[in-house]
């Protein structure tokens, strides 16, 4: 089996947060697996609110608050040379934001936010209502298998 490396870099400052690294790469290999894929790499950056702003408004054309952003590399397994999957920003202010609006876990929002990235860099997209429900099954299915691995959310925590 193929075992993907995942390098996490916390470039943020707004949310306290503790989290197991051998979770979040089980995360990541979780949703590779769900989905029938594998690759030899992928970085995963937690951002602050006005740098996922700033990322967004330059990308996208669009400054407004967002959840994640994924820059793929390697969207397909080429030869058989290493697999740089890409890079993924996440906001972890952002799905605190969100639970404290709607509801939920900061869990259950954060992984769903690194589960969307992923399935990004593995081509999904979510422009037309088809793509979106296909992307809503995909992220369903790949956090059904992990919440399985880690059914008390004890993967991360939140810091006073």
């Amino acid at each position: 089996m193929n075992v993907c490396r995942v390098e996490i870099h916390n470039h943020q400052h707004e949310i306290t947060f503790s989290f197991d690294e051998d979770a979040v790469c089980s995360l990541v290999e979780t949703v590779l697996s769900c989905e029938g894929t594998t690759a030899d790499l992928v970085e995963i950056h937690f951002m602050s609110d006005s740098e996922m702003r700033h990322y967004h408004d330059v990308h996208f054309q669009d400054p407004s608050s967002t959840d994640c952003i994924s820059f793929p590399i390697d969207s397909e397994q080429i030869d058989d040379g290493p697999r740089v999957l890409g890079d993924i920003l996440v906001c972890p202010k952002t799905a605190l934001t969100y639970i404290q609006q709607h509801g939920g876990s900061f869990q259950n929002e954060f992984a769903l936010y690194i589960v969307h990235g992923l399935l990004h860099l593995l081509g999904y997209d979510d422009i037309d209502d088809e793509q979106k429900k296909s992307m809503r099954s995909a992220e369903q299915r790949s956090l059904d298998a992990f919440s399985a691995k880690f059914p008390n959310n004890a993967w991360i925590c939140l810091q006073n």
